[in-house]
């Protein structure tokens, strides 16, 4: 999941690029990781502590990204990992437009991984579940001159931060809190992910009779409910889209084709569609007989 794309880039230009900003994205003081949002801050203290730094690029409103915090950055040995090896920043690309275009950032949420002096290593692109999000930071972490990363499992030899300061999981009545605002606020595909989460989780508590009124409230509705399925395809083109672009860097020409294909179905008029359309036809150029493994003409 590392991309080598921007591996030469460096924060040092970027920073010249925006000057001092300040990006509130949400960042609580019950938090586990002490998250920082202001990168010229977070830059002078990765350098004064030698540290590198884990830059976590989304959106307020992307469901992976909610995903990525609540499931990886609430895992213990996540948790051990960023505060001992990192200086970890969050950047909403939604209100920091400039910093996401700099660093090339199409899919939220992206962390990008970088030495104290500025260097990018790697990044990590969409959600990872922390087993995976765990062992794709430490191969950067390798990759860095004077770093010595610990081996996987690991959260005995890495874990500095007590067990006893880290959040819990969230609870039923914090996902159905979560799904209840999706639905008010008409992001209905994250709705239906949290529901069916509380489901399958607390399925002998009340919040799961409330996530199952909310579902059918939701699914009475067939706008709504287009509408839902609609959000959803977008989210998984955007990560079939991730997932082309990596094929591409591992050499991969047919699998990453056939994932623009699928973005191309899933969400035809999204901006993931206008992306891969244009590198399906610069690949279906260099390589023409992908035209063939493809449904359909391009």
């Amino acid at each position: 999941m590392i991309s080598p794309h921007l591996r030469a880039t460096g924060f040092v230009g970027i920073w010249c690029l925006l000057g001092v900003w300040a990006m509130p994205l949400t960042a609580q003081a019950s938090d586990p990781i002490p998250w920082r949002t202001d990168y010229p801050s977070a830059r002078k203290e990765a350098e004064a502590k030698k540290l590198p730094m884990l830059v976590v690029i989304g959106s307020q409103d992307c469901v992976y990204c909610r995903k990525l915090e609540s499931h990886t950055f609430t895992d213990p040995e996540i948790v051990a990992l960023i505060n001992s090896k990192f200086i970890p920043l969050k950047i909403d690309a939604t209100k920091e437009p400039e910093f996401a275009r700099a660093m090339k950032v199409t899919v939220y949420p992206t962390s990008a991984i970088a030495g104290h002096d500025g260097k990018i290593y790697g990044f990590l692109s969409g959600y990872l579940p922390p087993d995976q999000f765990a062992d794709n930071t430490k191969k950067a972490l390798n990759t860095m001159p004077g770093i010595v990363p610990a081996p996987l499992p690991a959260s005995v030899a890495i874990a500095p931060t007590p067990l006893k300061t880290i959040a819990p999981t969230q609870s039923a009545r914090e996902m159905l809190s979560l799904a209840k605002d999706a639905l008010q606020t008409e992001r209905l595909g994250e709705c239906l992910e949290w529901t069916e989460r509380i489901q399958a989780k607390f399925a002998d508590q009340l919040e799961a009779k409330e996530a199952s009124l909310l579902v059918a409230k939701l699914k009475a509705d067939p706008d709504k409910l287009l509408l839902a399925t609609e959000q959803l395809d977008a989210r998984n083109a955007a990560t079939y889209y991730a997932l082309g672009e990596t094929w591409i860097q591992k050499g991969k020409a047919k699998e990453a084709a056939v994932c623009f294909d699928k973005v191309l179905k899933l969400a035809p008029n999204s901006k993931w569609a206008e992306s891969a359309t244009l590198k399906l036809t610069v690949m279906i150029r260099e390589y023409p007989d992908l035209k063939a493994k493809l449904e359909g003409p391009r």
